[in-house]
């Protein structure tokens, strides 16, 4: 009886390399070897799985409020909420962990890979009313639209809230931040699907530094990086 096809092969060949450098045998072997073969379209299914993975798939996260109730229940009043604008920062590039996920989970062999790359995605949330600074956003330089900022400040913690009309459209993903004036510090707060969303601000920032609110076009490259491309830009005030 032939030796069955190694599984990192296997693994590869799902990921499409070239089965060719895997030695002459490889394909033959496949065509006589209905376990092997198997084992192969269980690899490229679990690729062509996590490959599919859409904003619709997304889990929903928990509102703002079911945070507040845990830390109540368990006497942590003066515990800020997550840091989620930090998850959010690479949940811009979905699609580039999902592919690096895929690679993981064919090797593998299992799916939870791709799970940890869905849970990267964070939803806006709700916040307080009171409104401590705000920002009239707009277009720079070839680009399209305008935009409004609204912080809501309290005991809770802060939460920047953010609408934008007719925005430039591409193809890529569009990201808020937070400049500080020397133009070299800034935070990412997430992504901004539609045209508004709600983030939470890290309870240790400065915002009368980091004062400017900038959205920009990102690629889906896995760079958690400012691309430099810009398309919306104003100062908070207030």
């Amino acid at each position: 009886m032939s030796a069955h096809s190694d599984p990192g092969d296997l693994a590869l060949s799902a990921l499409g390399a070239d089965f060719t450098s895997f030695g002459e045998n490889f394909d033959a072997h496949l065509g006589t070897c209905g376990r092997c073969q198997s084992e192969l379209d269980q690899l490229r299914a679990v690729v062509a799985s996590v490959h599919g993975v859409g904003p619709d798939d997304y889990p929903t996260a928990p509102p703002l409020a079911v945070w507040h109730a845990i830390v109540g229940e368990l006497g942590l009043a003066n515990m800020s909420p997550p840091l989620r604008g930090v998850a959010a920062q690479r949940a811009g590039r979905v699609r580039a962990a999902t592919v690096a996920i895929a690679s993981a989970a064919a090797v593998a062999g299992i799916l939870a890979g791709a799970t940890g790359a869905v849970l990267l995605r964070d939803e806006p949330v709700a916040g307080p009313t009171e409104v401590t600074a705000s920002a009239r956003l707009e277009a720079l330089a070839g680009t399209t639209g305008s935009g409004t900022v609204l912080v809501h400040g309290g005991s809770a913690g802060r939460v920047l809230e953010l609408v934008v009309t007719d925005p430039t459209r591409s193809d890529g993903l569009r990201e808020v931040w937070l400049l500080a004036d020397d133009g070299r510090r800034l935070v990412s707060l997430g992504l901004l699907d539609g045209p508004s969303a709600t983030f939470a601000v890290p309870p240790e920032l400065d915002i009368s530094d980091f004062a400017v609110v900038d959205v920009s076009r990102e690629p889906a490259d896995g760079d958690p990086a400012h691309s430099g491309d810009s398309v919306l830009r104003g100062r908070l005030s207030g």
